[in-house]
């Protein structure tokens, strides 16, 4: 990441309450590629992930290439 990246992102449930919001920037996590979230508690049925770049830079985006949901239907 450079100066000026970052994101804005939210896990949403199907009802459009937000279950969990945080952001990747170069302020927050520097120049790292790979972030981590473990959303211990974090209980729902159906999901979508939600990324707002609005307050990020134009010429410095994050650039998102992957991402990893692991979870169980217990």
């Amino acid at each position: 990441m450079a100066t000026g990246a970052r994101v804005d992102w939210s896990l949403v449930n199907n009802r459009g309450t937000t279950i969990y919001s945080d952001t990747i920037s170069y302020s927050k996590n520097g120049t790292a590629t790979s972030m981590y979230y473990p959303l211990n508690g974090k209980i729902t049925d159906n999901f979508r992930i939600e990324f707002s770049f609005a307050n990020g830079s134009a010429t410095n985006p994050v650039k998102i290439r992957n991402i990893k949901v692991f979870g169980s239907n217990d």
